[in-house]
């Protein structure tokens, strides 16, 4: 794109939507991770050391999404690993999985500097690849741990109390989606894994269905 057009379509608001359209359509979890990892469309790409796309089976049902990779993430490129991974590791036991039946990942796959929440072209630029792996999985439920992932896929702005304990329908992607607690909040402040574990109970309900 040359920097004239660039910058027009910057002043009518819809430059970030232009780019998101030149991203590949593949065919798998493996290509779309590998697009995840060259991936050099926002800032995040210039200060992280490895991109995290996610990992788990094409055939999970359960998916789970975070906001964004922290620094232990950023390393190693897993997600949801360090003592906040130890505790969701507990979760998903809790529910009847194990952790390589479920797929995990972010909203955004890079982690942003000294772990400050992402922005919202940062969000919105990282939605393509996280569009692209709900659409390889098809999975039959969707959580959202912690408040940005929630609002990022149910497009509101209601705060993560008025969002949990209801089964959503996400309007961005077509898909039946839990909010609750992120892990790393339930370390801070274990009086809400009460609240957490029923969420996840209502969870293993509507997966019973």
């Amino acid at each position: 794109m040359n920097q004239e057009l660039k910058y027009l379509l910057n002043k009518i608001g819809i430059e970030n939507f232009i780019e998101a359209q030149k991203f590949d359509i593949p065919s798998d979890l493996a290509n779309i991770d590998i697009q995840i990892k060259k991936c050099d469309r926002c800032i995040l790409s210039q200060s992280r050391k490895m991109a995290v796309p996610g990992e788990g089976p094409i055939s999970a049902k359960l998916i789970l999404i975070g906001e964004a990779p922290g620094e232990n993430e950023d390393e190693v490129g897993k997600p949801f690993i360090g003592v906040s991974g130890e505790l969701l590791n507990k979760m998903i036991l809790a529910m009847g999985f194990k952790r390589d039946e479920v797929f995990i990942t972010n909203i955004v796959k890079c982690r942003p500097p000294n772990n400050r929440n992402p922005n919202e072209d940062e969000i919105i630029i990282c939605s393509n690849f996280l569009e692209m792996q709900l659409q390889a999985l098809t999975p039959k439920l969707v959580i959202a741990f912690g408040r940005i992932a929630a609002q990022s896929l149910l497009n509101t702005n209601k705060p993560l109390a008025k969002l949990r304990a209801v089964i959503h329908d996400s309007p961005k992607f077509g898909l039946p989606v839990l909010c609750t607690y992120h892990p790393s909040y339930l370390l801070r402040k274990p009086e809400e894994k009460r609240a957490a574990w029923e969420d996840l109970k209502l969870a293993m309900k509507f997966l019973a269905q």
